[in-house]
């Protein structure tokens, strides 16, 4: 294996969900430093998990209902496991990579867990949102 194709593969594997053989052998002609500054330039859009609905109920100052928060705990667990399908689908998929490695990797960092699978997703597009930027701001 040349020297460029494991400099390319470990890129991927480092800064990205790896990528398929097929797409290394594209890259093995750009230089290290153009795919770095690509993968930077698709994780600037990025969209939020938006998979499940606030509890919070609009209609009333944003007050949450007993009913609500118990439902909401009482989901929570499948909601959660929801939830972690979802992210698994939108970190095999989505074009900003280096900005969902880094989520991944701040979500490894401050490692928590919580009852409401909702303030789960809330944590995760936070992550997200500050992961490529100033640590201080996250």
């Amino acid at each position: 294996m040349s020297s460029k194709l494991k400099q390319i593969s470990h890129l991927y594997k480092r800064a990205a969900f790896d990528v398929p053989p097929s797409k290394i052998l594209l890259d093995l002609n750009t230089p290290l430093k153009d795919l770095v500054q690509k993968l930077f330039d698709e994780s600037e859009q990025y969209t939020d998990l938006n998979y499940l609905d606030s509890p919070l109920n609009e209609k009333r100052d944003k007050e949450v209902s007993k009913i609500r928060i118990l439902k909401s705990v009482l989901r929570s667990k499948k909601d959660t496991e929801l939830l972690n399908l979802e992210w698994v689908n939108k970190i095999s998929t989505d074009k900003a990579q280096l900005r969902e490695r880094m989520t991944y990797f701040w979500h490894d960092h401050f490692a928590c867990g919580g009852a409401f699978a909702y303030l789960l997703q809330v944590q995760n597009n936070t992550l997200r949102k500050h992961a490529l930027g100033n640590f201080g701001d996250m």
